[in-house]
């Protein structure tokens, strides 16, 4: 985020760069275009990691967006488990997403917490899913 901040200064006033970095996705919706399109820009990392993902785990990734913190396995099931998803499979995809860095694993106490980063909870508010 600091190199973003470094590279957009050059081109905005503080004003500017403080009403652009408040919407992340659209702030890093421009890249350089001798890379490959995958990592072109952060829309386009996200949507090609999307695709990597299984049906079940895209189902399931975008259910557990509504979560805007951490949030236990029992929720991601009550949220996740239905519309032909068992909870035996949404705890499956759970710990495949965090086998793939989509969710990251927190321990608080005796409790294991699940949550998602905010620029992926963004992603589906910016994705045509």
């Amino acid at each position: 985020m600091v190199r973003l901040v470094s590279c957009a200064r050059r081109v905005c006033t503080n004003g500017e760069l403080g009403v652009t970095l408040g919407d992340r996705l659209a702030q890093l919706a421009k890249g350089r275009r001798t890379a490959l399109p995958r990592q072109r820009t952060l829309l386009d990392t996200k949507d090609w990691s999307y695709g990597l993902l299984s049906e079940s785990g895209k189902t399931i990734l975008r259910r557990l967006s509504i979560f805007a913190g951490a949030f236990s396995l029992g929720a991601a099931c009550a949220i996740a488990a239905f519309g032909g998803l068992s909870i035996k499979a949404v705890e499956d995809g759970v710990g495949n997403l965090v086998a793939k860095s989509r969710l990251s694993l927190e321990r608080d106490h005796n409790l294991l917490l699940y949550r998602m980063l905010d620029t992926t909870r963004e992603y589906f508010g910016h994705a045509d899913m």
